[in-house]
């Protein structure tokens, strides 16, 4: 526990180790404010994945009815956004096994990766560039070639590299 009288500035020096190359804030907390804002936290979380996952529903409801493609890759896309929400906001972690500590930063490059490439080929489908816009079309062709092979290194292990791919691309 770290003891500091109220209105003083103390200095502390903490050392953070992580594979990705990642920004990470720090904020000290009173106990009791630290579980209320968590809880805050994980219910709008909660909200917005719930919400999430019925429109995914609903767009899986319109796949089998109406055998539109558009409606699968929205399907995927929502899947994939809720994993890498979960998975990034540390909410994966719990269901994890404490040996999978290790792959968490390849889990991370991994998801990011499926995700851009989700949203390059909604854009794709929706709006359909192959027929209007070709140099468009290429240009997200050739960021899926780039999210794939970001993909190929988070599962070689090489997790920096696979995200600074994906941020590229």
């Amino acid at each position: 526990p770290i003891t500091a009288p109220a209105a003083a500035t103390t200095e502390y020096y903490l050392r953070l180790n992580s594979a990705l190359p990642v920004y990470m804030g720090l904020d000290l907390w009173q106990p009791a404010a630290f579980h209320d804002s968590q809880d805050r936290d994980e219910i709008a979380w909660g909200i917005v994945l719930g919400m999430l996952l019925l429109m995914t529903g609903y767009n899986l409801l319109l796949y089998i009815a109406l055998r539109d493609a558009n409606h699968l890759v929205l399907v995927v896309f929502g899947l994939l956004v809720v994993a890498s929400t979960a998975v990034t906001g540390g909410y994966a972690a719990r269901w994890l096994p404490p040996e999978a500590v290790g792959w968490w930063p390849v889990l991370m490059a991994f998801i990011t990766a499926l995700v851009i490439g989700a949203f390059a080929l909604l854009a794709i489908s929706f709006l359909d560039l192959r027929r209007q816009q070709r140099t468009v079309w290429r240009v997200l062709l050739a960021a899926l070639a780039v999210v794939a092979a970001a993909a190929v290194m988070a599962l070689l292990r090489l997790p920096q590299i696979s995200l600074i791919l994906s941020i590229g691309a």
